[in-house]
């Protein structure tokens, strides 16, 4: 829950354009044995050239962040076997995608 919410409030934090469409959308599936989540927003989105950095501890392209935000969400994730991602969201802003695997609860 913490990686969803600190996504959400980067997306809500980088949307300060009064006259562009704020968007922020979050939207789960099921596929080949994984739980897909995403969290997509209309922000100004992630620049290519900095996509394999944001995931670093303390680098941020924000004045306002300590820079520790996506570092501790993509650790949270790892520690579950999954990965985090950044691409292009439908509205031009970034989508951050979360890959996890699905458990047998019968396994469990």
């Amino acid at each position: 829950m913490k990686v969803v919410v600190n996504l959400i409030e980067n997306a809500v934090s980088v949307m300060k354009d009064p006259d562009k469409p704020r968007k922020v959308e979050v939207s789960t599936f099921a596929a080949a044995g994984f739980v897909i989540l995403k969290v997509g927003d209309s922000g100004p989105g992630v620049p290519s050239h900095l996509r394999e950095r944001i995931f670093d501890p303390f680098f941020s392209s924000r004045k306002d962040s300590m820079g520790i935000g996506l570092s501790i969400c993509q650790r949270i994730v790892s520690d579950h076997g999954g990965s985090i991602t950044v691409a292009d969201s439908q509205w031009g802003g970034a989508e951050f995608i979360i890959k996890l695997p699905m458990i047998d609860r019968s396994e469990a």
